[in-house]
């Protein structure tokens, strides 16, 4: 029986991946490198070092921890200056439909406070039972630690937590804590989510067969 649902934040609940890319490509831009968006999109999820290290290898770059942690810097900054990212289409009515059913809600992301805080207004946030975000966890997506530590935080046990992801790390996370898994083809087709136990095309699906979902 489901008893909380916990939701990934980029791609997920806001539309806000594009501007990270475009910030990602801006900075590696500058060191003469080209960053294919899919490298982005299939490691979502995991905190920004993890995708950072990735994209300085596939781009051949010689780096440092302190050149990384600088770039990353840089790219948070750029972000902050130029997104405009928003809700995505059912987000809203869908949080309001569980807090309405009695379930808890808890956002799980690989994403700092202060773009969670760019998105969300003070009303919002206080529909998450419990946030973990990057900093809370030693191991990111596609590690379980941050379903678990969410789950642990809610005091629902992992069985009865239902995940809703877009991405493959985050999949994979969410089935290796022991959990049902709903990814919604908001970033990615559905050809890179079959590990997911449902499908829909975006939340206002998800919204539309929740009963049969929670069943």
């Amino acid at each position: 029986m489901i008893q909380a649902v916990l939701f990934d934040f980029d791609g997920v609940l806001v539309d806000s991946l594009p501007y990270h890319i475009q910030a990602w490509q801006a900075e590696f831009s500058k060191l003469g490198a080209r960053i294919n968006p899919n490298d982005v999109y299939l490691r979502e999820g995991s905190r920004a070092k993890a995708i950072g290290r990735v994209l300085y290898e596939k781009s051949g770059l010689p780096f440092t921890e302190e050149e990384l942690d600088a770039l990353i810097a840089r790219k948070r900054k750029l972000y902050a200056e130029t997104t405009r990212a928003g809700f995505t289409p059912g987000a809203r009515e869908l949080l309001s439909e569980i807090k309405r059913r009695g379930l808890k809600i808890g956002l799980v992301t690989g994403s700092i406070w202060e773009n969670i805080r760019s998105v969300l207004d003070q009303g919002t946030v206080d529909l998450f039972d419990e946030v973990v975000t990057g900093h809370d966890v030693q191991n990111g997506k596609p590690h379980p630690e941050p379903y678990l530590t969410a789950a642990e935080k809610l005091g629902i046990p992992a069985e009865n937590c239902l995940v809703v992801e877009n991405a493959p790390f985050g999949i994979t996370a969410a089935k290796k804590a022991g959990m049902f898994c709903v990814a919604v083809e908001s970033t990615l087709d559905k050809s890179y989510l079959q590990e997911a136990d449902l499908i829909f095309p975006g939340l206002q699906e998800m919204l539309e067969n929740l009963d049969e979902i929670l069943e």
